[in-house]
């Protein structure tokens, strides 16, 4: 019988509405001000997206993100070998509605993957 090969835990990233990525590791706290919904990372505040003038955020959200994120860590998506992939990325977006929706991409196992798109039109960071 062989032994099982070492695998690490991915490395799962929280992508917010304007394309930043956050590494979820570094994530101290997240919580919900009105129609924001925020992480902070030590006491730096990032807001993950945001619904201006639409139905406001409730405080439910930030357990609905932790949730993702830790489920995404250690349940990440597999590959077509069935081998987890290294690197998962976790995006909370708005739909045409305007409500909130959650969408988890793995990439990276390969080189034979392409990159996720987010579902929300990227803007290059200038």
């Amino acid at each position: 019988m062989e032994p099982e090969a070492f695998t690490s835990p991915p490395v799962v990233w929280l992508v917010t509405e304007d394309i930043h990525l956050i590494r979820a590791d570094t994530i101290t706290s997240i919580g919900v001000t009105g129609d924001q919904l925020t992480i902070w990372q030590g006491d730096r505040p990032t807001t993950v997206v945001q619904v201006n003038h639409r139905p406001q955020f409730s405080t439910g959200y930030a357990g609905i993100l932790a949730q993702q994120l830790a489920t995404a860590a250690t349940e990440p998506p597999l590959d077509h070998e069935g081998k987890p992939f290294p690197v998962v990325y976790v995006w909370l977006y708005l739909d045409d509605a305007r409500e909130p929706c959650w969408q988890v991409t793995a990439a990276g196992s390969n080189g034979h993957s392409d990159p996720p798109e987010p579902p929300f039109n990227a803007r290059t960071p200038s």
